[in-house]
């Protein structure tokens, strides 16, 4: 968790399996990451494999009911919409979570970003 109390989180997901790394911690400002330590990891990207970083405004989303979106949701939607281009996987994204969360106050805020490595 960053200082300011938010998460992020980034999802890797192809059509035929699911990755998820774990949290990401925000960096609001450069003066941040002066003596800051990361863990690092490489991954080997193919073309098409998409990149999804979302807040936990977007995972934790809850529905009238009171159940969180979750990550699944966020694998399960990339999987739908794996022929739109990066803006649209987005729009997809967001229109799931508004949808699933309907009828419920917005609790956080629902930040996402898409790319597709391209090769």
């Amino acid at each position: 968790m960053s200082q300011h109390g938010k998460r992020y989180r980034s999802t890797r997901a192809r059509i035929d399996r699911e990755k998820l790394y774990a949290p990401v911690e925000a960096i609001r400002t450069l003066k941040e990451l002066e003596g800051a330590k990361f863990d690092e990891e490489t991954i080997a990207l193919s073309p098409g494999d998409w990149i999804i970083l979302f807040s936990d405004g977007v995972s934790e989303a809850l529905s009238a009911a009171g159940e969180e979106y979750g990550e699944g949701r966020i694998v399960a939607c990339a999987q739908r919409s794996a022929s739109l281009d990066p803006p649209g996987l987005l729009h997809a994204l967001f229109a799931d979570v508004r949808e699933f969360t309907k009828g419920a106050a917005q609790s956080d805020d629902i930040t996402a970003m898409v790319l597709q490595y391209e090769g």
